[in-house]
């Protein structure tokens, strides 16, 4: 099984590089940064990975969030809030004047304000601004089944794509994908037909897949390499087939139709409408 987004599961967390000059809000230095990362490497955002290079700018923001959202804390002072939103302390006095900010909270009658923790989310959410621990987009979760590590690789870099974000896992094969998709509950899965002699084949794992309750309603693409096969698939209950070889677009298609990912794209347009700029 391999692990997800844009994280290569075999690259230990101490080969990564660092330009740490700028990691000072935190008041950590290049040897607690490294401390940290080998202290809790599961939960370094890969997300944010790109070669053997941090974002530093973004590795900044999560070990700040990291900071100030651990434990039960649920209120957080006004530098807090610019610090996570990124905006000057200026500014979000300006916003609990003109009620931008709309729930907030005192430390007593003429106190510090303290925002609430779901009123930081509501600003994260309204800016697009993804802090994880606090909040980050819904990502589809898709599952790929493929003996062929070219096309694990290649599924796991069209889900760090910023049009269509996924939240992706790979298997390289039925038996590792099926135990995988108990844990990780794919809402897509994308399976390959053809796998070596001494293993399950596609057909088998599809049956699985739709004699199980846990699954049985997840949408199933057929990875096939002939429209025969194809036809074999959706007769056993795949929901679409994907043609190899394929390319990013035809990808895609076979995880969100057409139809749904315009409905997707509407609603997402309606909202940003609504939303006031920050």
């Amino acid at each position: 099984m391999e692990g997800d987004r844009s994280r290569d599961a075999h690259t230990p967390p101490y080969q990564f590089t660092f330009a740490l000059n700028s990691v000072y809000p935190m008041g950590l230095n290049s040897m607690g940064i490294l401390f940290f990362i080998h202290k809790v490497p599961c939960e370094l955002p890969w997300g944010i990975v790109r070669g053997d290079l941090i974002v530093h700018n973004a590795l900044v923001n999560w070990l700040e969030a990291q900071a100030l959202t651990g434990g039960e804390k649920t209120h957080f002072t006004i530098s807090e809030v610019a610090r996570i939103l990124g905006r000057p302390i200026q500014t979000l006095h300006y916003w609990l004047k003109s009620g931008r900010i709309r729930r907030r909270d005192r430390t007593s009658a003429r106190g510090n304000y303290l925002i609430p923790r779901a009123e930081l989310v509501r600003l994260l959410e309204d800016a697009g601004r993804e802090v994880p621990g606090l909040w980050e987009r819904r990502r589809l979760k898709v599952l790929v089944i493929d003996d062929d590590r070219g096309i694990r690789s290649f599924a796991l870099l069209a889900a760090r794509s910023a049009r269509m974000p996924l939240s992706m896992r790979t298997a390289g094969s039925v038996e590792d994908g099926l135990l995988l998709a108990a844990q990780f509950r794919p809402e897509v899965i994308l399976l390959d037909t053809s796998f070596p002699k001494d293993k399950l084949r596609g057909d088998q794992g599809l049956a699985f897949i739709r004699g199980t309750k846990m699954l049985r309603k997840v949408r199933v693409v057929a990875m096939v390499l002939n429209a025969r096969t194809g036809q074999g698939m959706l007769r056993g209950g795949a929901d679409a087939v994907l043609q190899k070889p394929f390319g990013l677009a035809e990808f895609r298609d076979a995880i969100l139709p057409k139809r749904e990912a315009a409905r997707g794209s509407r609603r997402g347009s309606k909202k940003s409408e609504g939303s006031p700029a920050l």
